[in-house]
């Protein structure tokens, strides 16, 4: 996971009080699987998502980007692939777990393996979201 990357507060508007916050969404748990098929490596990428939903929400959803991308050591990025999610608020919850399952698969250049690979993780955030979750670690 990219460190500041996985946390979004959403708000309404240009607000930044509590009563802002249309939801707040947390990257909690990333699991990976690969094998290898000859020059390919197959994977199960799972993504565990905790959305609560803020004193703004009317939507009764999370409604966010998440962003999977496949680089080298040199931080060479290979492949990036960006994902939109919905996360319900059904009912009277205020609190939701969402798994999220892909299925990535990394072609293998030439003379490399599997550790010459790395799995990059984040939410997609505006410069303005960014700069929020740096602020507020």
């Amino acid at each position: 996971m990219i460190k500041d990357a996985e946390r979004l507060v959403k708000f309404e508007g240009p607000g930044r009080d509590l009563t802002d916050v249309l939801f707040e969404l947390d990257i909690n748990e990333v699991r990976l699987v690969c094998e290898y098929d000859d020059d390919v490596i197959e994977s199960a990428l799972g993504i565990r998502f905790i959305a609560a939903r803020g004193p703004a929400d009317r939507d009764r959803a999370a409604s966010f980007s998440y962003f999977v991308a496949i680089g080298t050591p040199e931080r060479e990025i290979l492949a990036r692939e960006e994902f939109d999610l919905t996360i319900p608020f059904e009912g009277n919850r205020t609190r939701v777990v969402a798994l999220e399952e892909i299925f990535p698969n990394i072609p293998l250049r030439p003379g490399r393996d599997g550790d010459d690979y790395l799995v990059y993780i984040g939410l997609q955030l505006t410069p303005d979201e960014l700069q929020y979750n740096r602020e507020n670690r």
